[in-house]
């Protein structure tokens, strides 16, 4: 049969079953459009994933009770015993390799409030030593991060994201201004920098965005 035949046959049928064929096209056009948008999808994901990543660098390391994907039984893991300040102290001062070494106590789900305003039950309050900074690889835009002294001496100071600087002071500097969560006041002593990687649209839960970072000895004392 020539090429020129066959190709007739096939039009013919096309024109025989428009519905069907234009269903089997459009099915086919679906399909293809489906999987480059999930393939890019997945590579910009990626990307942006081995971005944060190599922001932390290649000789940082975690360690934590939990994994960082909560999946399965996670009642193995609540049976962990809960890692303590006096723990990374030790670390601190037995392994000198270790160039850094800080402490970070998180939970979630909390209400921020300055004067009438507030921001939704849906923040992240951390506690973290000054080693968070430079071990993260988070950056300070505007006030200062937290030092050895404010640890030390309890000392209510708070680095907030600049979601909820936006929320709660869109119209002041809120350095040296107070923050109240569940009645405790807090001053504002810095603000995160706001990131700027594609990333940072998913990451609405993440530090610059929906959290407030304490001195670890705030949290320890269940302030």
């Amino acid at each position: 049969m020539q090429i020129g035949e066959s190709l007739d046959i096939a039009l013919a049928a096309i024109r025989a079953n428009k519905l069907r064929s234009t269903l089997t096209l459009l099915g086919i056009i679906i399909g293809v459009m489906t999987i480059i948008a999930m393939q890019s999808l997945i590579t910009g994901l990626r990307n942006s994933i081995n971005q944060q990543v190599s922001m932390l660098g290649s000789n940082v390391f975690q360690v934590q009770k939990y994994p960082p994907i909560h999946e399965g039984n996670m009642a193995k893991y609540r049976n962990r015993k809960n890692l303590t300040i006096e723990e990374a102290n030790a670390i601190r001062e037995r392994v000198p390799a270790a160039r850094l070494v800080g402490a970070e106590v998180w939970t979630w789900g909390r209400e921020i409030r300055h004067e009438d305003k507030k921001t939704l039950p849906n923040v992240q309050i951390a506690g973290a030593t000054p080693e968070f900074l430079e071990n993260n690889g988070y950056e300070i835009a505007q006030g200062r991060f937290i030092t050895h002294q404010d640890v030390d001496y309890v000392r209510g100071g708070a680095v907030i994201g600049s979601d909820i600087m936006e929320k709660l002071f869109p119209f002041e500097n809120p350095i040296g201004k107070d923050i109240k969560i569940e009645g405790q006041r807090f001053e504002v002593i810095g603000v995160f920098e706001k990131w700027a990687a594609p990333w940072a649209v998913l990451r609405t839960t993440t530090l610059q965005y929906l959290s407030v970072l304490l001195p670890t000895s705030l949290a320890k004392n269940g302030r």
